[in-house]
């Protein structure tokens, strides 16, 4: 014990002094007094376990396979690399994946996590992403709410930066149960993004089409309930519709997305045209149901398939009513069955028949084939 510290012996006198870290051990055990359970392993194979740096006095330290900073809350982080930097009074630069309760946090190969000792925190900066873990859920691991446990474990939302309160920086040791820990505060808005090649093609590039979430806090983060977990924000869709706030959320085909009814219209491409219907964004793409106004007519379907610069449907349904646009006249036609594409910044639609021909004149003329709508 005079080796670790504990106690000072003096061999002539015979005398034993109590040391101030015996005392500080004495009362964390009897719960009189805070202490940690932080604890940093390192086994390398070929010896050389840390480096100091003389200028900035960060140790690197290599060989860690994990390092666990509370004994009574899950929020431990596996190092990229199995490597850690620790800086002056115990914070650790780090990257890697750190699990916090019910969520995991990715960050590499840049360290943009660091564990702050005195607040008891770990503060991470535009970490790559998070993700949500319903296998450590309950409810989840027994099987029940599938689907939803298939959607949050598919849910990745991006460029994070925000905060893990661990506990009290006074509660270290978790002597004190509070229900409340660990937290998590994304205090910066944070990004959901659909760019990927089984979503049309990887059509909706991130810097073009996202999801940018609010602000938000999840507290108690190994007891919270996964289910109804949703979050506000605003949906950008470059020029296909005007920016609208919306809610982020399991939509019917099991994955996080967004549905947004516009019964009174919504203007889009820049005001080219006009949608009145439901607009929503999941895995199939950016898509609507309801009615499209462009020129004078009407294009009807269940199925629109909005692009950047285009916009489509199968079994579309076209009403022009003899009208005049600028200085161009319209013949009234109606048809069903059409297979739809607008090229709004072209200023042309095109129509092709396809079961039934297209009525022209109130019926007294048919047409079989290619139909282009211009203003001109």
């Amino acid at each position: 014990v005079e080796t670790y510290g504990f106690l000072k012996y003096n061999p002539e006198t015979g005398v034993v002094e109590p040391l101030p870290k015996l005392i500080r051990w004495a009362q964390a055990a009897v719960g009189e007094k805070d202490y940690d359970a932080l604890r940093i392993f390192s086994n390398t194979g070929d010896g050389e376990n840390a480096r100091l740096d003389l200028r900035t006095k960060e140790i690197t330290l290599r060989g860690v396979e994990a390092i666990v900073f509370a004994d009574s809350h899950i929020v431990e982080i596996a190092p990229y690399k199995r490597t850690v930097f620790i800086g002056e009074n115990r914070s650790i630069r780090m990257a890697g994946r750190l699990a916090a309760g019910k969520l995991d946090l990715y960050s590499w190969p840049e360290p943009r996590m660091q564990f702050e000792y005195d607040g008891f925190k770990v503060l991470f900066f535009n970490v790559d992403s998070l993700k949500f873990k319903p296998e450590r859920d309950p409810l989840f691991r027994a099987g029940k709410y599938p689907r939803i446990g298939r959607s949050l474990a598919t849910l990745k939302i991006e460029n994070v930066s925000g905060c893990i309160y661990i506990d009290l920086p006074n509660n270290k040791s978790g002597r004190k149960v509070i229900p409340y820990y660990s937290v998590l505060d994304c205090y910066s808005e944070s990004y959901k993004y659909w760019e990927s090649p089984s979503i049309q093609n990887s059509h909706y590039a991130r810097n073009r089409l996202y999801f940018e979430l609010d602000p938000f806090m999840l507290d108690s983060l190994e007891i919270f309930s996964l289910l109804g977990l949703e979050f506000h924000g605003v949906f950008y869709t470059d020029s296909v519709f005007p920016p609208f706030r919306d809610t982020l959320k399991v939509v019917p085909d099991g994955s996080y997305g967004i549905e947004e009814p516009f019964p009174n219209g919504v203007m889009v491409y820049k005001g080219k045209g006009k949608f009145y219907g439901r607009v929503a964004m999941d895995n199939f793409g950016l898509h609507g149901r309801g009615e499209l106004h462009y020129l004078t007519g009407q294009v009807q379907a269940d199925t629109f398939v909005f692009h950047f610069d285009s916009c489509m449907a199968e079994k579309a349904r076209f009403l022009l009513p003899e009208s005049q646009y600028a200085l161009t006249k319209y013949p009234a036609l109606k048809a069903e069955d059409l297979r739809f594409k607008w090229y709004p910044y072209e200023g042309r639609a095109v129509f092709e028949t396809g079961s039934r021909p297209a009525e022209l004149y109130a019926g007294e003329a048919t047409f079989r084939g290619e139909l282009s709508y211009t203003p001109e």
